[in-house]
């Protein structure tokens, strides 16, 4: 194993010391190649000498600002390698018997000093049981003293550490004490505090925390959401459903009015149900109102929303109206026809010739439902509809092409 680590050691030194961009070319190969030095590391090494195997996997993970300047990384395969390889760490270093402080002064410049990429923004949590409570001390200490230092540079990335230590040792005071007495009048950082007390068993100091924040300009969602579960947690079961409601009102997020209707007697909430959602259907914007209800499920009245409503649909929303389409189209054909034409002619009518081919397999799938409509209840039949966008359209030739093939 010390050969091979030695091998595997210089070329990883190797790579570190290079600058040159990687080509798209060269792109899988290199990937290949970290992966490679990665494994060896983790299945070779590491069972025989998890010492060394330790020491290696860090040097490659502190890499990773280097290469993540040389390779471009879309789709995130490259710290989809790194992320991995912080994963396999843990069991290694329990298996070396690494000591906490040296062990918790390594995971502190990570954090600190090589995480530009964010690679390491969950390992705190991923090595709590390798460090112990004796390492999570002396980590706890790193990130305090330098917090204290005046010279120390990136305040917030020490505050976030001291923040996830004590989230995960479970101390709701400690995460408080990162935001100043200003900041957690804020209702969003209220909030956040507010939640860790309900999970300490301390919900009325949450709730004062919650009644003490600056709500002035309004109530954020987040302070609504906490202050739903704080009362809850205090057994004003009555006030918490008051609230779900009046929240529910102005937002039209349907977990509002689930949570509120699941803890409604019965019948008391099939009353509340339609109370809800006939809110819906004549407050909202009519894609909201669409989308929430194919979203609660409530596809009947959904069907039937649209048909009355369909004029006031914009067929450039695509985006929402042709998952809609599909949702609807089992149980109500007429309804999903009459969504996919909407988004046929936006895209004929504009000229968007980018959207053709989303148009000719919406072309497509009105004729697939043709076969089950049999009343078209005022909309014009489909094989009329085709013969009415030929006449409109004759000259939009890339469309008609699409729609042959």
């Amino acid at each position: 194993s010390e050969a091979l680590a030695n091998e595997i050691r210089k070329r990883l030194a190797t790579i570190k010391r290079s600058k040159s961009r990687v080509s798209w070319r060269k792109r899988k190969a290199f990937l290949r190649d970290l992966i490679h030095q990665r494994d060896i590391i983790v299945t070779r090494i590491a069972p025989d000498n998890p010492a060394i195997a330790h020491d290696l996997l860090w040097q490659f993970l502190e890499m990773n600002e280097q290469i993540f300047h040389r390779v471009k990384d879309e789709k995130g395969d490259l710290a989809l390698v790194f992320q991995e390889t912080c994963e396999s760490l843990p069991p290694i270093v329990i298996a070396a018997k690494i000591e906490p402080q040296p062990l918790a002064d390594r995971i502190f410049t990570a954090v600190t000093d090589h995480n530009g990429f964010d690679i390491f923004d969950p390992l705190i949590g991923q090595m709590q049981e390798a460090l112990g409570e004796v390492g999570m001390a002396a980590l706890k200490t790193r990130f305090a003293t330098a917090l204290d230092d005046p010279e120390w540079d990136g305040d917030a990335v020490l505050r976030i550490g001291l923040m996830t230590i004590a989230d995960l040792e479970g101390d709701a005071d400690d995460y408080a004490a990162q935001y100043d007495p200003a900041m957690r009048k804020m209702p969003r950082v209220a909030a956040k505090i507010a939640e860790r007390l309900v999970t300490a068993e301390r919900a009325s100091d949450a709730l004062d925390l919650l009644e003490a924040a600056d709500t002035d300009d309004g109530f954020p969602i987040e302070w609504v959401d906490a202050k739903i579960a704080t009362l809850d947690a205090l057994g004003q079961g009555d006030e918490a459903q008051k609230m779900r409601w009046q929240a529910f009102l102005p937002t039209f997020k349907p977990q509002y009015l689930r949570d509120y209707t699941q803890r409604l007697p019965d019948f008391d909430d099939v009353e509340a149900e339609e109370r809800g959602l006939d809110h819906v259907v004549e407050n909202s914007p009519v894609h909201q109102a669409l989308l929430f209800l194919i979203e609660w499920p409530a596809l009947d009245r959904a069907a039937s929303f649209l048909m009355a409503r369909r004029t006031a649909f914009d067929g450039n929303r695509y985006f929402q109206l042709s998952p809609a389409a599909d949702a609807l189209e089992g149980k109500h054909p007429l309804a999903a026809t009459a969504l996919r034409r909407i988004m046929i002619e936006d895209a004929l009518n504009g000229g968007r010739s980018s959207r053709y081919k989303h148009a000719a397999r919406h072309l497509l799938e009105c004729e697939s439902a043709d076969a089950v409509i049999e009343d078209y209840e005022g909309l014009t039949p489909h094989a009329k509809f085709v013969a009415g966008l030929r006449d409109r359209h004759n000259r939009k030739y890339a469309f008609w092409e699409l729609v042959s093939e």
